[in-house]
C-alpha cells in the first residue's frame, strides 16, 4: 500500500463562509418546495444528489473543516448555483486531524455515516488498510469505532475481495467553468434544454388529459425519467387551466400504509390541502359503509364536485402500494371504480389521474378489480443510440461520425441517468470517454456513489441479494421469486430478455462480478 507523508505536505482546501452557507441552504430549501412538495432531504438524500458522501457533508456544514474546491463547486451546482469568491475562503493548515487530501472521498470509513448500518459497506475502501487507517488517521481515541466496523465488514453474508484498492485521489478533474452546467440528479426541470423527448409520448398523453374521466400510466424501472415526463405534462394541465394534485406515495408513514382507512383519510386529506380546501372526513366516514365508499363520497362531494375545471390527480410511486398487500388490494381497485364513475356520473369526468410506477404489479388483483389494465399506458424505456447523440448534442459534444455513443452504450446499455452524468463529465470536467469506461466500475470512477447505493440496498434485503447472485451466475435451473425479480428490474438491476432475467448492463455485470461471484 502507498504510505502517505503527512510531515512533509501541506494541506489546502477552503471552507464555506457564512454567506456562501446561507446561499447554499436557501437553494436548497428552494428545491425541497418546488420539486419536493415541502419534504426536507434527509442527509442520505442529498448525498445521492450531489454525488459526494455524508461525511464531506458534515464537513462543509460546520464552517470550520476544509474540503476540495472541486467537491464545493459540485455540491452548488447540484442545486444550480455557481460557485462566487464571497461563498468560500481558503484554509491552510500544518496539520488538519493528520487527514491527507488523498483520504477526502473515504471518510464515510471512519466518520460515523456508515456506522449506522451494517449493511452499508463501503466498497470503495480496502478492507486490509484499517489498521493504517487507524495509526495514521484517526488516532488511538478512534479505533475501536473502526475496529467495529471491520468486525462488520467480516461478520457480512458477501464476502469482499481482500485486495488493496488505492484510496481516491485527488483525481486530475478540472471543473471548467467556461463549460458550466448543473450537476444531472433528479428529474430533469420543465425548462432545461437537457430533456430528451420521448416522441410520441408527450403528445399523446397532452392529447388523453383533455378526455373526460381519463387514466394514464406511466411504467418504467428506476431513473427512466417517469418523473421528468410526469413534470410536462403537469406543467400542460396548468396551461389547459387544470387544478393539479401531485403525492408521492413514498412519503406516506408506514403505519399509515398498514391500515387501509388511516391511508385514505390521508389521501383526501391531502388532496383537501393541496387544494386549499379545509379537511372534515370525520363528517363523512361511516364505518356501516366501509372505508372505499366514505373516501368515494368524500372526493366527489367535497373536492370534485366544487371545481369549475378538471382535476389532475397525480400519484407517485404507486409501486410502494404493492408492498402493502392489504393496503394494496382496497386502495388499487377504488382507483378504477373512479375510472368507471366517470363513465355514468358528469361530475367525476372532471377528474384525470395519472398513474406513475416502476414494475409490474406482482400482487394478485381481480382482472376487472385491477387499474393496471385500463387507460392509457405509457412505457419508457432506455434511449435508443439517436436519442443518446442528441442528448450528447445538448451538451454541445457532437457524436456523429464516430462510434462514441455506441462505445457508451456497451457500458451502461441506454440508461439515460448513467448517460447523462457521463455526458456531464465529458464537457464539465473533461474527462475522455476512454477514461470513464475503463475506471467505471472502480472506486475511482465517476458512477461510484450510484454503484455503491445499489449495493447497500442490496446488503440490505438478503433474499433480493441472493436472487441477485443467481443471476450474476446465470443459475438458470430454478426460477426466480418472482416479488424479488420485480424488485431488482425496479431497482434498474436487470430486464427481461426471452422469458428469463438478466443483468441489465455491462457496468453492473462488472461491478458486483467483482464483488458477489465467488
Amino acid at each position: 500500500m502507498k504510505q502517505y507523508d503527512n510531515t512533509s505536505k501541506r494541506k489546502r482546501g477552503v471552507v464555506l463562509t457564512v454567506a456562501g452557507l446561507k446561499r447554499f441552504q436557501a437553494a436548497i430549501l428552494d428545491v425541497e418546495r418546488t420539486e419536493r412538495g415541502g419534504k426536507r432531504f434527509t442527509q442520505a438524500e442529498l448525498s445521492d444528489r450531489i454525488g459526494v458522501s455524508t461525511a464531506t457533508l458534515s464537513r462543509l456544514w460546520s464552517l470550520n473543516s476544509r474540503i476540495d474546491p472541486r467537491t464545493l463547486r459540485i455540491c452548488f451546482s447540484a442545486f444550480d448555483l455557481r460557485l462566487d469568491e464571497g461563498d468560500y475562503t481558503l484554509f491552510d493548515a500544518d496539520y488538519i486531524n493528520g487527514i491527507d487530501e488523498s483520504w477526502e472521498e473515504n471518510e464515510e470509513v471512519i466518520g460515523g455515516d456508515a456506522f449506522e448500518n451494517a449493511g452499508d459497506i463501503d466498497l470503495f475502501s480496502a478492507n486490509n488498510v484499517i489498521s493504517q487507517i487507524v495509526s495514521i488517521v484517526v488516532g488511538e481515541e478512534k479505533s475501536s469505532h473502526v475496529v467495529t466496523f471491520k468486525e462488520r465488514v467480516e461478520q457480512t453474508s458477501t464476502t469482499i475481495p481482500d485486495t488493496t484498492l488505492e484510496l481516491l485521489p485527488n483525481n486530475h478533474y478540472e471543473y471548467n467553468l467556461e463549460h458550466y452546467c448543473k450537476y444531472p440528479s433528479g428529474p430533469i426541470a420543465v425548462d432545461s434544454q437537457l430533456y430528451i423527448p420521448r416522441r410520441p409520448l408527450e403528445e399523446i398523453a397532452y392529447q388523453e388529459i383533455t378526455q373526460p374521466g381519463c387514466v394514464i400510466r406511466i411504467q418504467g424501472c428506476r431513473e427512466m425519467g417517469k418523473t421528468s415526463l410526469m413534470l410536462r405534462i403537469l406543467a400542460h394541465a396548468m396551461k389547459l387551466g387544470y387544478k393539479t394534485v401531485t403525492l408521492n406515495l413514498n412519503q406516506v408513514d408506514i403505519d399509515v400504509l398498514h391500515k387501509p382507512r388511516l391511508f385514505m383519510q390521508w389521501l383526501t386529506a391531502s388532496i383537501s390541502r393541496k387544494l386549499g380546501v379545509e379537511s372534515h372526513p370525520e363528517q363523512y366516514w361511516d364505518e356501516e359503509i366501509g372505508n372505499k365508499l366514505s373516501c368515494t363520497l368524500y372526493m366527489k362531494e367535497c373536492l370534485i364536485a366544487p371545481l369549475e375545471q378538471p382535476l389532475l390527480l397525480v400519484l407517485d410511486d404507486v409501486h410502494h402500494i404493492f408492498e402493502y398487500p392489504n393496503l394494496a388490494r382496497e386502495f388499487l381497485p377504488l382507483l378504477r371504480s373512479w375510472q368507471e364513475e366517470a363513465q355514468q356520473e358528469q361530475v367525476w369526468q372532471k377528474l384525470r389521474m395519472l398513474i406513475i410506477y416502476s414494475t409490474e404489479v406482482y400482487i394478485p388483483l381481480d382482472i376487472n378489480q385491477s387499474p393496471f389494465n385500463i387507460g392509457l399506458p405509457l412505457k419508457l424505456s432506455e434511449f435508443n443510440h439517436e436519442q443518446v447523440i442528441e442528448l450528447a448534442k445538448k451538451y454541445d459534444i457532437d457524436w456523429r461520425a464516430n462510434n462514441e455513443a455506441k462505445q457508451l452504450m456497451q457500458l451502461v446499455g441506454g440508461h439515460p441517468a448513467l448517460i447523462n452524468l457521463a455526458l456531464y463529465y465529458i464537457r464539465c470536467q473533461e474527462l475522455t470517454l476512454e477514461e470513464i469506461c475503463t475506471t467505471a466500475s472502480t472506486h475511482t470512477g465517476i458512477y461510484r456513489q450510484h454503484l455503491q447505493s445499489l449495493f447497500n440496498k442490496l446488503q440490505q434485503n438478503s433474499q433480493l441479494l441472493d436472487n441477485f447472485q443467481r443471476i450474476l451466475r446465470q443459475e438458470h435451473s430454478n426460477p426466480l421469486d418472482t416479488l424479488n425479480a420485480y424488485k431488482l428490474e425496479n431497482m434498474g438491476l436487470i430486464r427481461s430478455q426471452q422469458q428469463s432475467w438478466v443483468i441489465s448492463c455491462k457496468l453492473y455485470q462488472d461491478f458486483f462480478g467483482q464483488y458477489l461471484v465467488s
